[in-house]
């Protein structure tokens, strides 16, 4: 989703360009148990709220909680690891019929460490 310098000088890539890009900061929790996943919370700047879409390793995850700088949804059980989340802010122009809008992701790690113990 990179726009070229050069081709800003076009109207429509330009209104393109000034569209806001998600900036995902932090997440917890951080390692996640990789046996049940968790209630996770992304915290950063220019999210859509419950208009952002969210990834899990390319699936769209359900948002429990949006705000433009916070975002909560659970995440599924996976294998030990790393694994990308991402977060969208769709757009759409007519003119840029391949924009989909703006992303920022991350690489989040699942563990057996991260599930605790029974007492």
């Amino acid at each position: 989703d990179s726009v070229s310098a050069a081709s800003v000088s076009s109207p429509s890539v330009a209104t393109a360009w000034w569209y806001k890009a998600p900036k995902i900061y932090s997440w917890y929790p951080d390692p996640v148990c990789n046996t049940t996943g968790a209630n996770m919370d992304l915290y950063g700047d220019d999210f859509d709220g419950f208009g952002s879409q969210l990834f899990f390793d390319g699936t769209e995850q359900t948002l429990l909680y949006g705000s433009t700088t916070w975002l909560e949804f659970q995440s599924p059980a996976g294998s030990k690891g790393q694994h990308t989340l991402k977060v969208t802010n769709p757009r759409q122009n007519s003119k840029l019929p391949d924009f989909k809008g703006w992303s920022d992701s991350i690489q989040i790690d699942y563990s057996n460490s991260a599930c605790g113990g029974g007492w």
